[in-house]
C-alpha cells in the first residue's frame, strides 16, 4: 500500500481564540532585565494564530515587567507512520 500526504503551503487561520500547543515551551532571555523566561504554550496559548505565515509571539518577563515579541511560524505536520491497511475486527 502506498500513501502519499500532499502539504499546501497557503496560509490558513485557525479560528480558535485558545489555542494551547502542549509540549512547545519558548525560552529567551529578557531584552531589558536580562532574566531567563519561559514561555509554556501548553498554559499559555496562541490566540487565533496563522498557519504557514511569520506571526508575531509575545513574552512577557515576570521580573521586570517588560514585554516583547518576535517573528514565529507556525507549522502543522501530519506523516504515515504505518504504510499498511488496518483491517476493522
Amino acid at each position: 500500500m502506498n500513501i502519499n500526504i500532499n502539504k499546501s503551503k497557503e496560509e490558513f487561520e485557525i479560528s480558535e481564540k485558545r489555542f494551547y500547543l502542549t509540549g512547545i515551551k519558548i525560552e529567551a532571555i529578557c531584552p531589558n532585565c536580562g532574566e531567563k523566561i519561559v514561555r509554556d504554550l501548553g498554559d499559555d496559548y496562541l490566540s487565533y494564530p496563522t498557519v504557514n505565515k511569520p506571526i508575531n509571539i509575545g513574552m512577557y518577563c515576570c521580573e521586570c515587567d517588560g514585554e516583547f515579541s518576535f517573528k514565529g511560524e507556525l507549522e502543522l505536520n501530519l506523516k504515515v507512520v504505518e504504510n499498511k491497511l488496518i483491517e476493522d475486527k
